[in-house]
């Protein structure tokens, strides 16, 4: 009997089964992009991490020289504010006390304001409480 053999159809010569060039850039542009991607991420999530401490600590000071007030400290006016200097962490805190009044004459509005700078133009925390005249 007669043994047939396959030829091969694409009428090439013998070629191996590697990766042409062409394949191979764009796979390393491919993967360029995705670790550029990751890398990004990466970057941004540290900073908002670095961010939340940032603020984490300044809610630290408002609570801290809110609490203080309520504690020790008599009576005042409304609209009369103190405010001071803090250092937490790396940072130096700027703060405010403000006391204003309410619709009810018996009760206080004291808020603890806490920003980076001594313009307060943005404020990095601010907590709220409520004291008696």
């Amino acid at each position: 009997m007669p043994v047939l053999q396959a030829t091969k159809a694409t009428g090439c010569a013998d070629r191996q089964g590697g990766f042409t060039l062409l394949e191979v850039l764009v796979a390393l542009a491919l993967l360029s992009v995705a670790l550029f991607s990751v890398v990004t991420v990466a970057a941004q999530r540290a900073e908002t991490l670095h961010q939340l401490q940032k603020r984490q600590l300044a809610l630290q000071v408002a609570d801290n020289v809110l609490n203080a007030y309520l504690h020790h400290h008599g009576p005042n006016t409304p609209g009369q504010s103190l405010s001071g200097i803090q250092q937490n962490g790396p940072y130096r805190w700027y703060w405010r006390i403000v006391r204003s009044s309410t619709p009810n004459p018996r009760i206080f509005r004291v808020e603890a304001q806490v920003a980076a700078d001594s313009s307060f133009d943005y404020l990095d925390a601010q907590v709220t409480g409520f004291s008696p005249p």
